[in-house]
């Protein structure tokens, strides 16, 4: 009965000790690649087509909420949407590169000119979600959230949250 509550113990122990660390070896993974401009080890970690996916349906959201609120003009709202898709598609192909990734992981936007960005902050977003946020910790619009999803006992960047992005796209 011993041997069995021992195994037991051990069992959760490594399970705990999985759930912490493996998502922050991922985050470290990634973050050491982009400083590096590591393509290869980019490809390993981030999966392209899920962070392309959910830019563009963030962006598409977000168009669509400023579209709306322009609708006392019908013209200017369907000017403005077919411009913004063909903006958004431009900025999803420059953002969801290995070089867009490596910029926002180096200065929480694709301005090269800003200062280095530093971790503020990470945690778990759900049980498989996890969430990194970089950039500057003194301009609160400059950061960028890092959401690795996990897929079995791997974790992928899926996800990019950049509100800074959202404000831009939404600004009439």
């Amino acid at each position: 009965m011993k041997r069995v509550l021992l195994l037991c113990v051990v069992v959760l122990v490594a399970v705990v000790t999985w759930a912490y660390v493996s998502p922050r070896l991922a985050a470290k993974h990634f973050r050491d690649s982009a400083v590096a401009g590591d393509v290869a080890g980019l490809n390993v970690i981030v999966d392209f087509p899920s962070v392309r996916r959910y830019l563009e349906a963030d962006l598409r959201a977000t168009e669509s909420q400023r579209v709306s609120r322009a609708e006392r003009n019908p013209l200017a709202a369907q000017l403005g949407a077919r411009l913004g898709g063909a903006i958004s598609d431009a900025l999803i192909e420059r953002l969801v590169s290995a070089k867009g990734i490596v910029q926002l992981a180096r200065y929480g936007s694709t301005d090269s000119t800003a200062s280095p960005a530093e971790l503020i902050g990470m945690g778990y977003q759900d049980l498989s979600n996890f969430g990194v946020t970089m950039g500057n910790p003194h301009r609160a619009n400059n950061t960028v959230t890092f959401v690795f999803h996990r897929s079995g006992i791997t974790w992928r960047l899926a996800r990019l949250e950049i509100p800074s992005l959202m404000q831009r796209v939404t600004t009439p």
